[in-house]
């Protein structure tokens, strides 16, 4: 009875070998229907660049001189890209500076009405130094901006 035993298959092993089947039926199905895909892939494609041939041969003038004004209009729309770019650039600089103009603006004033008060220590120095720095920075390069365009690179 034991022989018996030994020759029966573990059911999971058999619940196992069930998947490994339809997983292996649905890697079949998938492979064909993949080349099935890039045989109509090359046909379209071949077909098209035939087209385009024909085309070209027939208008192949009207595009040489129509090209100019496409590769113009790709440049114009980069240059448009970049002046947005400058734009939000500049913006940020002149709020930047502004801000910083304000907290120069701020700590003047709080220095001067109670200076009497207290002393004008290192780390109140570091704050007006670093705000100063805001200042002169923002404002020279929102003059960049304004005089010579955004700086390139």
């Amino acid at each position: 009875m034991s022989e018996i035993e030994d020759n029966e298959l573990d059911p999971r092993i058999q619940i196992e070998l069930e998947k490994l089947n339809t997983t292996t039926d649905e890697i079949n199905r998938l492979e064909i229907e993949y080349d099935e895909a890039n045989t109509t892939f090359r046909m379209l494609l071949s077909e098209s660049t035939r087209r385009l041939k024909v085309l070209s041969k027939k208008l192949g003038s009207c595009i040489e001189r129509a090209r100019p004004y496409y590769e113009a209009l790709e440049i114009a729309k980069k240059a448009q890209q970049e002046c947005q770019k400058a734009a939000v650039q500049f913006q940020r600089a002149n709020e930047i500076h502004a801000a910083a103009k304000e907290t120069v603006a701020l700590a003047e004033q709080r220095f001067l009405s109670n200076q009497h008060e207290w002393q004008f220590d290192n780390a109140w120095q570091e704050m007006l130094n670093h705000a100063t720095i805001k200042v002169t920075l923002y404002a020279s390069s929102g003059l960049e901006f304004s005089l010579n365009g955004p700086k390139s690179g």
